[in-house]
């Protein structure tokens, strides 16, 4: 029983995060504040989670506002490539979330972009999937946050060069299935 409240807590971790990086920030104090349907209600670790949750919301609203200064892509008109990047569940604990099997298939997208990309990237796009799983701990960073697998592929992508508006991260997915109907829905968007 206990693993079952802790998936549901680092869902509701999860959907926080998001709300805050979409600039809910109301919205994600509410879901993690509001303790009435949490089940640790508003014990000492609820106040903790609350508070990095708040940091993390300032990074977050930093973050977003950055890529509204930079104006960073937002015609996907021309994308004529997607390379889809599955994640594939966590491996050991010493792989910080992002394990052999991913690097291998990020090195293979990698090569495709030298490859397909390099020279006209707003002809490509790249889809990160995979939050993480519902049958496994997740990574977490230093704070404590969930590391999605998206970001560990999204950030070995950007130290190889791949520019970050060429990248799609998918922070939805927690099994195979969600992989699929993500997937389906940014093909859809880029073909409409």
């Amino acid at each position: 029983k206990a693993v079952i409240w802790r998936r549901r807590r680092d869902v509701a971790v999860f959907l926080a995060g998001f709300l805050a990086y979409q600039g809910l920030g109301v919205v994600s104090r509410w879901v993690t504040s509001s303790g009435a349907w949490l089940p640790w209600g508003n014990d000492p670790e609820a106040a903790a989670l609350e508070a990095a949750l708040e940091a993390e919301e300032e990074e977050h609203r930093a973050l977003h506002q950055r890529v509204v200064d930079l104006g960073l892509r937002s015609d996907w008109s021309a994308v004529r490539h997607l390379l889809v990047i599955p994640g594939g569940g966590p491996g050991g604990e010493g792989d910080l979330g992002f394990p052999s099997w991913t690097r291998q298939r990020s090195d293979v997208a990698l090569q495709y972009w030298a490859e397909h990309c390099s020279q006209t990237p707003e002809t490509c796009a790249v889809l990160a999937l995979s939050a993480g799983s519902m049958n496994a701990p997740s990574a977490r960073t230093e704070s404590g946050a969930i590391w999605f697998e998206s970001s560990a592929i999204a950030q070995h992508l950007v130290r190889a060069g791949v520019p970050p508006e060429a990248i799609i991260c998918d922070f939805v997915s927690w099994d195979t299935v969600a992989n699929a109907w993500v997937t389906r829905l940014v093909v859809e968007a880029l073909v409409a």
